[in-house]
């Protein structure tokens, strides 16, 4: 947590990290700094930061709000193909997650618009591909506007001759 330094005489600060309205954490920081970091937080989370001024028995307080970035997916591995088709499926990332996005490239290039799927989804089917292609499967998670992503690749069953 960064913040401008208060102008005037003052003692100290002392800083809070709540997650809804229950105080999870606090911090005194000297005048002379102007950031403190929170550890063990939960990953996605979205919290409140309270930077209170004191000068005496007197206090100001300013507070914001402030999101950890998501976790990857875990264990995200090729689960089937087929000639047409790529199966894939993952583990749950850890903390707060609002929806996964499931992007298909080839070449770096983007075959398909990316699919939404929720937050408690743990597999997709990519399916109507060409056969014996080399894939990259993106899966990222979202949480507000961050996410954090984790790819694999992953190649369709050649067809036969005719």
């Amino acid at each position: 947590v960064y913040w401008r330094h208060a102008v005037g005489d003052f003692d100290r600060y002392q800083v809070f990290i709540k997650h809804n309205n229950t105080f999870l954490q606090n911090k005194t920081v000297p005048k002379t700094q102007s950031e403190c970091v929170f550890v063990g937080l939960v990953p996605g989370r979205l919290y409140t930061v309270l930077v209170n001024t004191w000068s005496g028995l007197y206090e100001a307080s300013t507070s914001t709000h402030g999101r950890t970035f998501p976790a990857a997916v875990r264990s995200l591995v090729l689960a089937g193909q087929g000639t047409e088709e790529l199966r894939v499926v993952w583990t749950a990332a850890p903390g707060d997650v609002d929806h996964y996005e499931v992007q298909l490239l080839f070449s770096d290039m983007k075959v398909f618009p990316p699919i939404t799927l929720g937050s408690w989804v743990e597999e997709c089917i990519l399916s109507s591909l060409t056969p014996g292609r080399l894939y990259k499967i993106l899966v990222s998670t979202f949480s507000g506007p961050n996410q954090k992503a984790q790819y694999i690749e992953g190649r369709t069953v050649p067809s036969r001759v005719k």
